[in-house]
């Protein structure tokens, strides 16, 4: 996905295509900027890039998800990482991001206490 910048007014085109840890990152920074400002625009925005990674980076068989997009030509293997470094993987932040969006889906129905 090439997305175009997320600030209002402002058209750019990524030159190389982003990787799931450029996703991850990017979705939890705007969940993030939803907790900070109350404005459901960033989720909505975060939801938006969760369903475009989940069908280009999701292998169904595992539940884990590729380090490159589908149909990215210029690997020769599509890599997971599944063990964190210094910063976490992207499946270790996929994990925390399907869990706040869990949060969020059981607070909009109207559950009040959540025990996970």
């Amino acid at each position: 996905m090439r997305m175009n910048s997320i600030i209002p007014g402002k058209t750019i085109k990524a030159k190389y295509p982003a990787f799931l840890d450029d996703y991850a990152y990017l979705i939890r920074a705007l969940i993030d900027l939803q907790e900070i400002s109350a404005d459901h625009a960033w989720l909505q925005k975060a939801k938006a890039i969760v369903e475009y990674a989940i069908g280009h980076f999701s292998e169904e068989d595992t539940g884990f998800f590729f380090y490159t997009a589908a149909g990215q030509k210029d690997v020769i293997l599509r890599k997971k990482e599944v063990y964190d470094g210094a910063l976490p993987s992207g499946n270790s932040i996929w994990r925390i991001i399907c869990i706040i969006f869990l949060y969020f889906l059981i607070k909009q129905n109207g559950k009040k206490d959540l025990w996970i």
